[in-house]
């Protein structure tokens, strides 16, 4: 099977080609495209990147750095057709990190939008495998006819000629096999230049198929998929892309982060992919709406906030039914509370180097706080657990990565000879067979006394309070002394800090000095070995990947002494 593949079945029965594929917002009208229509498009795309381009089946790849919307999935599903490789791209990288990852993958042809021309002219002299720039808003926006000395082409007058073209079909000829290269994704890592994750069509589709095997029941091609997160992301790009069009479901877009719940109200959809973060905003508003009306705190006071659930969920379009939350861990009180609204929220956890998803908590269950169970076409194992069963968890099975692009040394880190990819988090499993992820292998603290503190684990505790609005645990270090010592940096919520002053902006002295109080207080729970010694507090906010995750080791070393 390949990616492909799963849509082409879509456009063999007359039904599922007039179902909607896509549903979008453009120059203020909502646009509404079939999977036939999309089927036509995609062909075409395909011819001209066999034709036009020369791109040459399971040879080099081509890069996509756009924002979200179905030209994005259009491109990647007619290359994937004919067996071309993509990297998708961050569209915010800098200069440096992308000129990096174009010449270490040696992408031929880069599709971005005329936004990107100037950081593109910045590099292009530095990208010397790059054949050709598609722009796909070229014509709207007059752009140039050359970058660095190579053609800078429109994607629509491509997509013209193409559809008129009657040659022969190159999908048919060079259709993409279960094992051909279908992504090779750039993980940040933790230090250095970023690897090129190499995963198959085998990789995607196994993944795919196995996590929809864990909430079949809940979903069918009457659904339609909410795309937040961006598709350049694994966990999106399996779950928002892959997914649905397995399924034959709908696929809606967020015309922008400002815009989400006039978007959702506007396309109704059902299921949403998310971060904690996300999530988190999303109920807070909840708690908002219900706090700014009378009739709402009343009902609260009583216990009957159920009576509500109508009301909030038409402020989502009314049809939410499921939240599939991955990247970060969430919080069980916020799992919990989100259920008592009827929106249920299933947990996951993944990596790219496993297409993503490795393990998903099943829709009823009730192990709040853990990662839920391994797809069934897996093998997991803790490795090296301790005392307390834990260890770190290795991964075995169809939705393993080949490798990293041009990195023996970094796959043979990850991958070991019996084909286990060591996924460097710490994690535990309980009688039923769940796991909880412990925390990151090296992100561990080992204290003087030798024990083990998980990050993780304060920094859930810390981030339950309101006044919080960032938090990252690392260990840190003193003078003349053996051993790592609990340390945390914290970013207030100045909203939460300046409503509570009556509208004015309290003095940074008095925030700072309340936020360390905060951190003692949560972490009363904790046994005393985790607790914070030293609590920094910042200003600004932390520094995440794309992913949404803390960049943890930008900060690791920052409390030494």
């Amino acid at each position: 099977m390949s990616i492909y593949s799963f849509f082409s079945e879509k456009l063999a029965g007359e039904d599922s080609r007039s179902r909607i594929l896509f549903q979008f917002k453009r120059d203020g009208h909502i646009v509404s495209q079939t999977y036939g229509e999309t089927g036509g498009r995609v062909a075409a795309i395909a011819r001209f990147a066999a034709g036009r381009l020369e791109l040459r089946p399971r040879g080099a790849p081509v890069a996509i750095m756009l924002q979200n919307g179905p030209e994005w999935i259009e491109l990647y599903l007619g290359h994937n057709a004919v067996a071309v490789p993509v990297v998708p791209l961050d569209p915010k990288l800098k200069p440096q990190e992308l000129s990096y990852i174009l010449n270490d993958s040696k992408a031929e042809v880069i599709y971005t939008d005329a936004h990107h021309v100037p950081v593109l002219t910045e590099i292009a002299a530095e990208l010397p495998a790059v054949k050709a720039f598609v722009l796909i808003d070229g014509r709207a926006h007059g752009a140039p006819a050359e970058l660095g000395g190579r053609p800078c082409l429109d994607f629509g007058e491509l997509l013209e000629a193409a559809a008129g073209d009657a040659g022969d079909d190159p999908i048919a000829t060079a259709a993409a096999a279960d094992d051909d290269i279908a992504s090779i994704i750039y993980t940040s890592g933790t230090t250095g230049h970023p690897k090129g994750a190499i995963l198959s069509n085998g990789n995607f589709c196994a993944d795919a198929d196995a996590a929809i095997r864990m909430f079949r029941r809940f979903v069918s091609p009457e659904e339609s998929f909410f795309v937040i997160l961006p598709l350049f992301h694994a966990f999106s790009f399996n779950t928002n892309f892959i997914c649905p069009i397995r399924i034959g479901a709908s696929i809606q877009f967020a015309s922008s982060l400002r815009t989400i719940g006039e978007d959702m109200r506007t396309f109704r959809p059902s299921i949403i992919m998310a971060v904690p973060l996300l999530v988190e905003k999303m109920h807070d508003k909840i708690e908002d709406g219900i706090r700014k009306s009378a009739i709402g705190r009343w009902l609260k006071r009583l216990g009957l906030v159920k009576l509500l659930i109508p009301r909030i969920k038409a402020g989502f379009g009314g049809r939410i039914s499921l939240f599939i939350v991955g990247g970060a861990p969430c919080s069980a009180k916020l799992l919990r509370e989100m259920r008592a609204l009827d929106m249920p929220i299933i947990e996951g956890y993944g990596l790219t180097e496993a297409a993503p998803i490795v393990s998903i908590r099943p829709y009823d269950d009730d192990h709040v706080g853990t990662i839920g169970i391994p797809l069934d076409n897996i093998e997991v194992k803790l490795d090296a657990a301790d005392a307390n069963g834990v260890g770190e968890l290795l991964v075995r099975g169809p939705i393993v990565m080949r490798g990293y692009l041009g990195n023996p040394e970094a796959t043979a880190e990850t991958l070991d000879a019996d084909g286990w990819l060591h996924t460097g988090d710490l994690a535990s499993r309980d009688a039923d067979g769940f796991l909880t992820i412990r925390g990151r292998k090296k992100a561990l603290i080992v204290n003087r006394e030798g024990k083990n503190i998980y990050p993780e684990e304060v920094e859930i505790c810390i981030g339950r309070d309101r006044r919080v609005q960032d938090v990252v645990v690392v260990g840190y270090t003193e003078k003349g002394e053996v051993g790592e010592k609990v340390g945390a940096i914290v970013v207030p919520d100045m909203d939460f800090f300046t409503a509570e002053n009556g509208g004015r902006t309290p003095e940074w002295a008095k925030v700072e000095a309340k936020m360390r109080k905060t951190v003692a207080a949560r972490c009363k729970s904790l046994a005393d070995y985790k607790t914070p010694r030293k609590v920094v507090v910042y200003k600004d906010p932390l520094v995440r990947t794309s992913a949404g995750k803390v960049r943890r080791f930008t900060y690791q070393g920052a409390l030494d002494e």
